[in-house]
């Protein structure tokens, strides 16, 4: 019995050591085959008068809805067991009549591990935060953002789930947004005090809440910095259902992920535990018998 037992603890300690080195670092990966992220938000978008290059007088939060989607998924790439193809589709529609207005979608390879791009000028920037987040300055490149640093702000509960809250507050390059538009050389495409605001699960690294706000798109001249004409200003909020959806898929991804990294082997280390211990409670009782006898 207490050579079945001391086996049996072995066997435990050995497993659930496997499980942490297999298991876990699957589990930590920022992608898999068929993750999927899902934003559905209120938009505002106002175009600048055609003639003038102005935004209208009235105040940004005035400006018409429009229902925003983003679907972010990932795939793996053939013959590659580090890497995974992200497709990004962002998607605006008429608040009244559902009709499609804009969309734009962009692709990305990047480390299954990290989340961070592979190759080519934004090599190293991650696509969105990655898992177990820490409170630092990550350099992020999605969609028409480039090499934007989010940095930590502060954390914050939101809908019953602790974040991180990470933001930039800056201009940005946003000519990839309009690739529609034939800019004349030296021009190029700004908007001026843009705010970027993500409440992240840091376990997961799951965006939970949205806020983006450009005051205004504008064509500029690079050499002197001057706005010749306005083009659009928008808003991105995460829409109330949104956030009751991600928050329930993110409690649901931390089960899992607790389940996996801490119970299993937690389990796995109490069986070898006890079994060790009752060989030796055995093998004591053993030595007794025989001192007595």
């Amino acid at each position: 019995m207490k050579r079945i037992l001391m086996i049996v603890g072995v066997i435990s300690f050995l497993a659930a050591g496997f499980w942490v080195f297999i298991f876990n670092g699957q589990m930590n990966a920022r992608y898999s085959e068929g993750w999927r992220w899902e934003l559905n938000s209120l938009g505002l978008n106002a175009l600048a008068d055609e003639e003038t290059g102005l935004f209208p007088e009235t105040p940004q939060e005035e400006d018409p809805i429009s229902l925003q989607e983003r679907v972010v998924s990932s795939e793996t790439v053939p013959d590659s067991a580090n890497q995974v193809l992200i497709s990004d589709v962002f998607t605006v529609k008429n608040a009244e009549t559902g009709t499609e207005e804009w969309s734009f979608t962009t692709t990305a390879t990047v480390d299954v591990s990290t989340g961070q791009h592979i190759e080519g000028e934004l090599a190293s920037d991650y696509y969105l935060i990655p898992k177990n987040a820490e409170k630092t300055t990550y350099i992020v490149s999605n969609t028409t953002y480039q090499s934007i640093p989010l940095a930590f702000e502060r954390e914050e509960e939101v809908a019953g789930i602790n974040t991180y809250m990470y933001a930039y507050y800056g201009d940005i390059n946003n000519e990839a947004a309009y690739d529609y538009i034939d800019l004349e050389d030296g021009q190029e495409i700004i908007c001026f005090d843009f705010t970027m605001e993500h409440w992240v699960e840091p376990r997961t690294g799951e965006i939970i809440q949205v806020r983006e706000i450009c005051p205004g798109d504008y064509v500029v001249d690079k050499s002197s910095g001057e706005q010749l004409f306005g083009l659009q200003r928008w808003q991105i909020v995460s829409t109330g259902d949104d956030l009751l959806r991600r928050t329930s898929v993110v409690n649901s991804q931390l089960t899992t992920l607790n389940l996996m990294n801490i119970y299993i082997p937690l389990f796995l280390v109490s069986v070898g535990v006890v079994a060790l211990i009752f060989a030796f409670v055995s093998g004591r009782t053993s030595a007794d018998k025989e001192a007595a006898t």
